[in-house]
């Protein structure tokens, strides 16, 4: 996932389902041992009351008074509460009439301890034993008292807190989120702010950082601000250097031309040097890629082009077709957009007959530019014009180092270059795609 806004949301879900879930089942078990605490202490004060109508004669005969039960529901017929009297060998001395279902077998406990059990599928009640004793004539008697009560009751409630358990926590859990998704929404606000401006940047509409942000994100904007400032600061430099270099070759080889003066044999090296130089200066030059904080308006330069080339070429009176949105921007130096739309463009005058047309479209994700003409079009070997590793010293009379300079220039601004056939002209046509 490289959604920062979906790592993060995912993370506070998951970190809220856990907290929720540890918390549901914290408090269940706290529920269960509170009512499973209250039954006991209930049960006991019954186990008391049962005792107290209990009487054992010193020769060891039981005396149970039933009219003295502490709970009038040991009377009723199932009422889900009943009392039983056991020996320690298990056999039941006494039980109460609202007692029907044989319990299991009472297990025999020293005098004086309880022991609850809880329900089973088998025998659904609670059941709290405690053992006694009886001084007799002839030593002692031991018994067990136990109180049984049904379940259901402990089970209905424990199901009613559950629901609203899972309620109350669905609840927290649903708005915790929604506040979670506001405080991510709030705390990425920055992050949102400056991804904008970057984007701002590269589509050339801003030239720098401008915005103000939080401690963790100032020293990005700055070092963005710097970078971009350096980037420039370097390239004008090295532009400089090269222009530097190519006016320190010019006299050079102006003075070897003169030397050799018409010789043909020495004429065509210098030539082959002029051409490759001019066609490695130009690209160095030009060839500058994508650059943050720079765009260019295609329709004005498109236009002063035609209008300077309409008088180069008056002798054609060319007949221009342009069609392209007045607000197009493209995040290209006007160098670099002036090299490439001036190239093609005297490339459409140079071999038209009458007409050039140029057009440019607005995608999603890329910017097309077609450039056509009424001319012979492109040989059917021009392709190789756009291929790597030919020299400038190979290329076609005529065709120059132009075509193969817009193709460096628009491959490194990562996009493509298409040599085609005009279908509404029926010349050439050059078409873009920059990304």
């Amino acid at each position: 996932m490289n959604s920062l806004r979906g790592r993060l949301l995912v993370a506070a879900g998951v970190a809220l389902l856990l907290f929720v879930l540890i918390t549901a089942l914290a408090l269940e078990r706290a529920d269960h041992v509170r009512a499973e605490q209250a039954v006991r202490d209930r049960l006991q004060g019954l186990v008391y009351g049962v005792l107290s109508i209990i009487e054992v004669s010193p020769g060891g005969d039981i005396d149970i008074i039933e009219g003295n039960l502490p709970d009038p529901r040991f009377a009723q017929f199932e009422s889900g509460l009943g009392a039983m009297l056991a020996e320690t060998d298990g056999n039941i001395l006494w039980r109460t009439t609202s007692l029907l279902r044989d319990p299991p077998v009472p297990v025999a406990l020293p005098v004086g301890a309880w022991r609850l059990n809880s329900p089973t599928p088998d025998y659904p009640y609670f059941s709290l034993s405690l053992g006694v004793s009886w001084g007799l004539e002839k030593g002692e008697r031991r018994f067990t008292v136990i109180v049984v009560e049904d379940s259901a009751t402990f089970l209905a409630q424990r199901s009613r807190f559950r629901r609203s358990l899972w309620l109350w926590l669905g609840t927290a859990a649903v708005l915790l989120l929604g506040i979670l998704l506001v405080i991510l929404y709030w705390g990425l606000g920055p992050v949102r702010r400056l991804t904008a401006e970057v984007r701002m940047l590269q589509s050339g509409r801003q030239d720098h950082i401008i915005g103000h942000y939080p401690d963790e994100l100032t020293p990005l904007g700055n070092a963005l601000n710097s970078l971009i400032g350096n980037e420039r600061l370097r390239q004008s430099r090295y532009r400089l250097a090269l222009d530097d270099l190519a006016h320190s070759l010019k006299t050079p080889l102006a003075a070897l031309r003169a030397e050799v003066g018409e010789q043909p044999a020495c004429n065509a090296p210098i030539q082959q040097m002029q051409q490759q130089i001019d066609y490695h200066l130009k690209r160095a030059l030009a060839g500058g890629g994508k650059t943050f904080g720079q765009s260019t308006t295609l329709r004005p330069l498109v236009d002063q082009t035609l209008a300077a080339l309409g008088k180069v070429y008056a002798d054609k009176q060319i007949t221009f077709s342009v069609n392209i949105p007045d607000d197009l921007q493209l995040a290209i130096e006007r160098g670099d957009l002036l090299e490439i739309m001036g190239n093609l463009l005297d490339n459409a005058c140079k071999w038209c007959k009458r007409s050039v047309s140029v057009t440019a479209t607005l995608t999603q994700n890329s910017i097309g530019i077609l450039v056509e003409d009424d001319g012979p079009g492109f040989p059917a070997d021009a392709i190789k014009l756009l291929d790597r590793g030919i020299r400038a010293d190979t290329r076609k009379e005529g065709q120059g180092i132009g075509l193969a300079l817009v193709a460096d220039i628009v491959s490194s601004l990562g996009g493509e270059i298409v040599l085609d056939a005009s279908r509404k002209l029926g010349g050439a046509a050059v078409r873009l795609v920059l990304h």
